[in-house]
């Protein structure tokens, strides 16, 4: 209860005071070139271990929830070239000690891919208030989109201990907006979930089947990324749809 209020009141001073104060006025330095090509390395393993690169094509829309600083972004953009990116983040106010905002980061990943002519948005907001707009073109019967959660919070702890109120660990109210969002879309919604462990999948798999979720599953042992990822959890990634009468079918 202490870890929740202290929490909640930090968070609340970010977003309503400190963190709307921009202190360096500079565009920053993104990571240095070799530091974030290994990390996407991580993250295309991840893309690739599930979505086939020529149905990757097919996407037209990701919807990536919880991006954080958005370090990863190219990642995406380079596995889904025909896609409209759009990241968001609940804490993008938190700041960093060279006194940049994670939404700083962000923005400076975004605008990197907007200048090479990408589609790219960044919210720093609580998805479960984000509306979206979609516009699929309507001769193109393949469009598909994507919800991307890598490695979200499904329950409390985790989210108590990275600084952020308790109440943002209700992944299944994220599901649900998801999908509330995608019935809006006019176009068919995957799911691909990130989960860190054996214990968060088994959570996990009680949330997807809690609210309506069909998932297929693959574990990747951390084994195959130990050379350029500094993990010792194995990730266990869901991909699926919602069941509904108009889901499609998993291309996997």
């Amino acid at each position: 209860m202490v870890q929740n209020f202290l929490n909640e009141l930090k968070y609340s001073l970010r977003q309503k005071w400190l963190g709307n104060w921009v202190l360096r006025r500079t565009p920053p330095n993104l990571p240095l070139l070799s530091n974030r090509y290994q990390e996407n390395q991580f993250y295309q393993l991840l893309l690739g271990s599930i979505i086939p690169q020529d149905q990757a094509e097919k996407f037209t829309q990701i919807i990536d929830v919880g991006c954080r600083n958005w370090s990863y972004l190219s990642s995406l953009a380079s596995y889904f070239p025909n896609a409209k990116l759009t990241g968001i983040e609940v804490d993008g106010k938190r700041r960093y000690w060279n006194l940049y905002r994670r939404m700083d980061l962000a923005q400076a990943q975004a605008e990197t891919l907007r200048l090479q002519g990408r589609k790219v948005e960044f919210h720093c907001q609580d998805f479960l208030s984000l509306s979206l707009q979609f516009h699929p073109e309507k001769t193109n019967s393949e469009q598909q989109g994507l919800f991307c959660f890598l490695y979200p919070f499904v329950s409390k702890d985790p989210c108590l201990d990275w600084g952020l109120p308790a109440r943002f660990s209700d992944y299944g109210a994220l599901l649900s907006h998801s999908r509330k969002l995608s019935d809006s879309a006019g176009l068919p919604f995957f799911w691909m979930t990130v989960h860190q462990g054996d214990w968060e999948a088994d959570e996990a798999r009680k949330i997807y089947h809690e609210w309506g979720f069909k998932m297929k599953e693959l574990q990747i042992k951390s084994e195959q990324w130990q050379d350029f990822w500094p993990s010792r959890y194995d990730a266990w990634i869901f991909y699926g749809t919602a069941l509904t009468k108009q889901s499609p079918e998993p291309i996997f």
